[in-house]
């Protein structure tokens, strides 16, 4: 099993896209943890058959400590971070697998 953590402000589409990126993955997540640092609450949705939280950091805490404050929450034995500007190829989850 593994967790994903996002870290995200303020940038509600590419929060979207991102989640959009691992709902697309062949090997689905555990759990997606958002951790919102921004000004503006974040909304994730759009991930069925996942568990999805969501978690308000303090604002502008920075990208490395939202890192760490989801990655405290994780409960999966492996954690992968995916920042809200990035997206997965398909596969990249099941790689870790076939590792």
């Amino acid at each position: 099993m593994i967790d994903v953590v996002i870290p995200t402000c303020d940038r509600p589409q590419r929060l979207a896209q991102a989640l959009a990126s691992v709902g697309g993955q062949r090997s689905l997540p555990a759990r997606v943890i958002v951790v919102d640092n921004g000004r503006v609450a974040a909304q994730p949705a759009g991930l069925d058959g996942v568990d999805l939280i969501c978690v308000k950091a303090p604002v502008h805490c920075g990208a490395a400590q939202a890192r760490n404050i989801g990655a405290a929450m994780a409960e999966s034995p492996w954690v992968a971070f995916l920042d809200d500007d990035d997206r997965w190829h398909p596969d990249y989850l099941g790689a870790w697998r076939r590792a």
